[in-house]
């Protein structure tokens, strides 16, 4: 059996764009504060502002006394709207997104969507935290495809890093693993482990990354702060 997990939600990007567009016009067009003392908004408008300032506790005067705070006001009220619309998760949400088909010994992430500039030469990235006493054994990048490093502790303990284009599909050992839904700078992930190793694996708007590290050397917290960490190199 399939189950099929999705972790993105195309709609709500479509939705954020469309607001900021909005947005954008409705600002672009604001006349100045001289010019606006001459607008006037109905009584019925006027109250309804006033029980929304009122249920936020803040002074109604004060933010209204003239008619360019008033429209101020009005593009407030419809930002506080977009925000209880969507989590600030959403509106990061990249134009990529990664689909999880789980099965009994392994995972495959297929990406969706279309990655920006792809055409252009690979950047590479890489953490700038590592747990104490992890340095560089290996690397290996190739600067139109892919970027991954090895680093060693003085135990003899790996943790490795990839970074590639995010198209196609990928497989990933998730055999004996719980898979959770994690964020790393806003951008959804996914995070797994077994009794030995742990991973974690997520997307932005370019590249996928992806962490691996032994479970006795690295804890989960540990690993999703290197993976918050990811930065470009040049």
């Amino acid at each position: 059996m399939v189950n099929t997990v999705t972790y993105s939600n195309e709609d709500k990007v479509y939705l954020k764009k469309a607001l900021y567009a909005y947005q954008k016009a409705v600002i672009d067009k604001l006349s100045n504060d001289a010019e606006s003392d001459n607008i006037t908004f109905t009584e019925k408008f006027d109250k309804r502002m006033q029980k929304l300032i009122k249920s936020q506790k803040k002074p109604y005067y004060n933010l209204t006394n003239s008619a360019g705070k008033r429209i101020a006001c009005v593009i407030a009220a419809i930002l506080i709207l977009i925000a209880m619309m969507m989590s600030v998760t959403a509106i990061r949400e990249p134009f990529i997104r990664f689909i999880v088909e789980t099965f009994d010994e392994y995972s495959q992430v297929s990406f969706r969507g279309k990655a920006e500039n792809i055409s252009e030469n690979f950047e590479p990235y890489s953490p700038e935290y590592l747990p104490e006493g992890f340095k560089i054994t290996d690397k290996d990048c190739d600067m139109n495809v892919y970027n991954t490093i090895e680093y060693t502790n003085e135990n003899g303990s790996i943790l490795n890093y990839e970074q590639f284009f995010a198209t196609g599909h990928m497989k990933v050992n998730t055999e004996g693993a719980d898979v959770e839904k994690t964020y790393i700078n806003d951008y959804e992930a996914m995070y797994w482990e077994n009794s030995i190793q742990r991973f974690i694996l997520y997307a932005d708007d370019k590249y996928s990354y992806m962490i691996i590290g032994f479970c006795d050397e690295i804890s989960k917290e540990e690993i999703i702060k290197v993976a918050s960490s990811i930065k470009s190199e040049n």
